[in-house]
């Protein structure tokens, strides 16, 4: 266990006691067990937890099975520990002064790709944006279009009968050692007509493309140019991400066209990544 993280446990079970008369402690100076579910919560998760050892305090006071009666007097008792539990638990360090240090979200620039290359395997017509793909390198207008998408009218995102794009390398700077709270993928795009409801599948890679996470999508795209984003400030995409899964040889974005019509025309201007962490 770290110093602070030591501090935090002593702080906030002092505060507590203060509020309900409790001796704060560790639980193995009120008696040994073989193990706890907060030791484990700590070990595994690094979670804070604390466990109230409620009345009655002896045999003679009903032992473990004390009388309903006593039910009002004893959360009474306790309500005002459990509220101040419940006001700390989105920063517990904020309690010995080291809120910014540790609970501060960064969030890093939106930053677009600068390698792609199409699937050509197992991906509908197996050419992607087939025209002037690196044009969604870069927020200007410009467009890589995927003309007559897919070779069937499936409307899943993991269908083989789907074109589909790999965008990578976008220069992620997340230090190592953080904590990454959420990852977004922002797509500007448009498509010919909405007939077939036409829609972007998004998945994210960790290992240069061995293994992917399930796939987001947008909603139907309009004729006109959205913004489009999929992924969110707090979706981490179903897993726990590090800084070298965010890196360059590792990090990847597959983009899936989907549409139950198979002339739609995808034309996407940007495909760019966000990505927020604790400090």
């Amino acid at each position: 266990m770290t110093q602070d993280d030591h501090d935090v446990f002593v702080a906030m079970g002092q505060a507590m006691a203060a509020t309900n008369g409790y001796t704060p402690e560790q639980a193995s100076d009120l008696y040994i067990t073989d193990g706890t579910i907060n030791d484990w919560l700590y070990g595994a998760y690094q979670i804070f937890t604390y466990t109230f050892e409620m009345y009655p305090t002896s045999s003679s006071q009903g032992g473990f099975y004390p009388p309903d009666e006593v039910i009002p007097a004893q959360t009474s008792r306790n309500r005002a520990a459990v509220l101040y539990l419940l006001d700390k638990s989105a920063c517990p360090y904020g309690v010995i002064g080291k809120d910014a240090q540790y609970c501060t979200v960064t969030t890093t620039e939106w930053r677009g790709a600068t390698v792609q290359a199409a699937v050509t395997s197992g991906a509908g017509d197996n050419n992607g944006f087939q025209t002037s793909p690196t044009n969604a390198f870069a927020d200007d207008n410009q467009y890589a279009v995927d003309t007559n998408s897919g070779t069937n009218t499936n409307t899943s995102c993991t269908n083989t009968g789907k074109d589909r794009h790999r965008f990578y390398n976008y220069g992620l700077s997340v230090p190592s050692g953080k904590t990454v709270t959420g990852i977004e993928v922002r797509l500007n795009e448009k498509v010919d007509s909405t007939t077939g409801a036409p829609k972007t599948c998004v998945e994210l890679s960790w290992d240069g493309g061995a293994t992917w996470t399930a796939a987001k999508s947008t909603g139907t795209l309009a004729t006109s140019e959205g913004s489009y984003i999929v992924g969110g400030a707090a979706d981490t995409w179903g897993r726990a991400w590090t800084s070298t899964d965010l890196s360059d040889p590792n990090f990847r974005v597959r983009l899936t066209n989907v549409a139950s019509n198979t002339s739609r025309d995808f034309s996407l201007d940007y495909v760019a990544v966000r990505v927020r962490y604790l400090p």
